[in-house]
């Protein structure tokens, strides 16, 4: 793990690190506009299985994880169902305070069990969006579960995989390749927040109407997606009627039951804060400040392994002790003279 002490400022466009391993830091000055895209976590764990298998060229494996150290127990179950009429997945997100998000894109994962390589096998994607957690009281604020919001769908290069090594040693297959899907907006239906948490739900429809599933986010040598916050995901059985947390109940079936959470991205633009302070868990967010970025004193301010975190900032970005970057994460620092 390394950890920094950086101040990047463009006056002097200078920077002074400590990192005690190899960190890949880049300084870069220009103007720039682009869309901004929030991650909500990540789940491609290595091109190298647990158990020694590399994958096909070009592509990586998303490996379901054991915590490090651990041999007798891991999580176990690749997906869980998103099959619209039967299941809904759903997570959070948070604007932060003075922001005001203009959404163009939601994007979320799936695959199919054996599905071809091509088409995608993903024909139908519902979403709506609600002002707070839909199993405590969130109000829908945009989307339904009867338009298809389907604009596009990805191959992601990477293929879901039990853990190959914990507890027992198993080949690892291709027969889970996982798809991005995305949703668009328009501006006859524009999704337009202010500073605050909300959840986004979505359900979807196979070409084939057969079973298909949605991967949690994998952290590699950890069961948890990431610590803290909680992991809170739900998943909404329509047959019941009811909101669950949804866990991992490991393999075997004596491992002890681990909340989760699921990988998706928001594309969108928006205003800039002057000064933006940063705290918690840094997962795979990237940051953005009209003037100056500054990490809290806060040992929970990790990026994560395989992650790739960007800050950017019109004036300058200090590093506080407690900022940390996995080994084989990028951390990009960029001081520009336009946030957007």
């Amino acid at each position: 793990m390394n950890t920094l002490l950086c101040t990047f400022t463009k006056s002097y466009y200078s920077k002074i690190c400590k990192v005690s391993y190899l960190l890949l830091l880049t300084l870069i000055v220009f103007s720039s506009q682009a869309q901004r895209v929030y991650k909500n976590g990540i789940f491609g764990t290595s091109n190298l299985s647990k158990s020694g298998t590399t994958a096909p060229v070009g592509y990586e494996w998303s490996e379901l994880q054991n915590d490090n150290g651990v041999t007798t127990e891991s999580n176990g179950s690749a997906g869980f169902s998103s099959q619209s009429g039967s299941f809904r997945l759903a997570d959070d997100f948070t604007i932060p305070a003075g922001q005001i998000w203009n959404i163009s894109k939601l994007s979320f994962f799936v695959y199919q069990t054996g599905s071809p390589a091509s088409p995608s096998p993903i024909s139908t994607l519902y979403v709506r969006v609600y002002s707070g957690a839909p199993n405590a009281g969130g109000v829908i604020i945009y989307g339904d579960v009867v338009t298809n919001r389907l604009s596009s769908s990805t191959d992601t290069k990477m293929y879901r995989i039990f853990n190959s090594a914990v507890p027992t040693t198993t080949v690892p297959g291709t027969t889970r390749l996982i798809w991005k899907i995305s949703a668009n907006t328009s501006l006859n239906d524009p999704l337009i927040l202010t500073s605050g948490t909300y959840w986004v739900e979505w359900t979807t429809t196979a070409t084939n109407n057969g079973a298909h599933f949605c991967p949690a986010s994998t952290v590699p040598g950890q069961r948890a997606p990431w610590t803290p916050p909680a992991a809170n995901a739900l998943a909404f059985t329509i047959s019941s009627n009811t909101w669950a947390l949804v866990s991992d109940t490991g393999n075997p079936a004596t491992a002890p039951d681990v909340p989760q959470e699921f990988p998706f991205e928001i594309e969108y633009s928006t205003n800039c804060t002057s000064a933006l302070v940063v705290g918690g868990p840094l997962n795979s967010n990237n940051q953005k400040a009209r003037n100056t970025i500054t990490t809290a004193m806060d040992v929970s301010n990790v990026v994560p392994i395989f992650a790739k975190v960007e800050y950017q900032a019109g004036n300058s970005i200090l590093l506080n002790p407690g900022f940390k970057a996995e080994k084989q994460s990028v951390f990009t620092t960029k001081l520009l003279g336009d946030c957007l």
